[in-house]
């Protein structure tokens, strides 16, 4: 009988887990009312933005060629790291948390220069 009753918690585990509920949210850095960063689509393809949560002060962050996407924060909150996708490649880039410095990441093996 207790063989059964682990392995129901261990199912229920698995279950909660595979519902999606996540350990912790970042869509915001750290701190209380930090900006939220999100991917949108615009004329120009999908850009970062950040917004504050009480919706005020949008801005688009990015002006990229592909889609900026998968953003997320550093831990103090000062740069995104998010991918520059399009038809044929995806690329990680790093830029400050107001669009500054943007620096694309070379390829593993790649000899681009940023």
């Amino acid at each position: 009988m207790r063989r059964f009753g682990k392995a129901s918690v261990l199912l229920v585990g698995v279950v909660l887990a595979a519902l999606g509920f996540p350990a912790r949210a970042s869509a915001t850095p750290p701190g209380p009312n930090g900006l939220i960063a999100f991917s949108a689509s615009t004329e120009s393809g999908v850009q970062l933005f950040t917004v504050h949560p009480n919706g005020k002060d949008l801005r688009q962050i990015t002006d990229v060629v592909g889609e900026a996407v998968n953003v997320d924060w550093s831990p103090d909150g000062r740069r995104l790291v998010f991918t520059i996708a399009d038809e044929t490649s995806s690329r990680i880039a790093v830029a400050g948390a107001d669009g500054s410095h943007l620096r694309v990441l070379p390829q593993p093996g790649s000899t681009d220069e940023c």
